[in-house]
């Protein structure tokens, strides 16, 4: 995927969304959490991950 692929408006739209940042660039994903994230928020933030890979991810 190039720099500016097309998914990365969708994955930021997705994020966004669940209230979380993110700076999708190409085939990479950038996570802006806070320096004072809690456990819990974290858990959050992975389940949204998972999720964003099950919706938009692709296998082989």
């Amino acid at each position: 995927a190039g720099y500016l692929a097309e998914i990365g408006p969708k994955l930021r739209a997705f994020f966004l969304e669940r209230g979380l940042l993110v700076r999708p660039l190409g085939n990479v994903l950038y996570l802006l959490p806070p320096y004072c994230i809690t456990g819990d928020e974290l858990d959050g933030l992975y389940d949204a991950i998972e999720e964003a890979g099950e919706r938009f991810g692709s296998r082989p």
